[in-house]
């Protein structure tokens, strides 16, 4: 389904698509998405999906007439180097902060076994939505 509101567009022709990120839940205390495992050549992905989850959290929370920029990500990746992932993985983002133009959310991205691959923290920037 296409996203409604202007200047948006279908997640298959977004960078979501490519790496076959799929919403599983959006709710109000939190978003879980889901991508098949990167390599760990591409464990860079697990960066665009946690920042994918707490945009799209931010997104949900603020409504249709607001929008959520991603303005700072932080990450850690807890495996070690050569690990390697058993997919899907799934990216759980959790509000920290949600009030005026600033959101901050938690993500924590884990394996298919529950072995957590990276913890992250994310903060967006909260505008109204143009007309």
């Amino acid at each position: 389904m296409a996203d409604p509101r202007p200047g948006t567009r279908a997640l298959a022709d977004s960078a979501l698509g490519v790496l076959g990120i799929e919403l599983v839940l959006v709710a109000d205390d939190r978003t879980v998405l889901r991508m098949p495992a990167p390599t760990h050549a591409d464990r860079g992905a697990l960066l665009v999906l946690a920042e994918s989850a707490a945009s799209t959290a931010a997104g949900h929370a603020v409504g249709p007439r607001r929008r959520a920029f991603g303005a700072e990500l932080d990450a850690s990746f807890l495996l070690e180097p050569g690990h390697p992932l058993v997919g899907p993985v799934l990216a759980e983002a959790t509000p920290l902060v949600t009030e005026g133009h600033r959101h901050t959310w938690r993500i924590t991205v884990t394996d298919a076994t529950g072995e957590r691959a990276l913890e992250s923290r994310c903060t967006l920037g909260i505008v109204d939505a143009p007309t």
